[in-house]
């Protein structure tokens, strides 16, 4: 396996676990923080709770796929 690949691969399991435990636990600290980065791109509206833990748990599910993807195309490029 090549070290980019397994590189990549670790960086994007760590992010989405990260994302998946911000949506199941809801800190407070971070989600307030989830939510200020979400009111950029949604202009001046504040995102409620649930629309953060929604799109907190499909960006994790999107870097354990990533993560996934990168680990056997590792495997398959040996």
């Amino acid at each position: 396996m090549e070290t980019g690949y397994l590189v990549g691969g670790i960086a994007c399991a760590v992010y989405g676990l990260l994302c998946i435990g911000i949506g199941a636990l809801k800190p407070q600290g971070l989600m307030k923080f989830v939510k200020l980065k979400l009111k950029m791109f949604t202009g001046s509206k504040e995102p409620s709770d649930k629309a953060t833990m929604i799109t907190c748990v499909v960006f994790g599910v999107i870097g354990l796929a990533a993560a996934v993807l990168l680990f056997v195309l590792g495997f398959v490029n040996m």
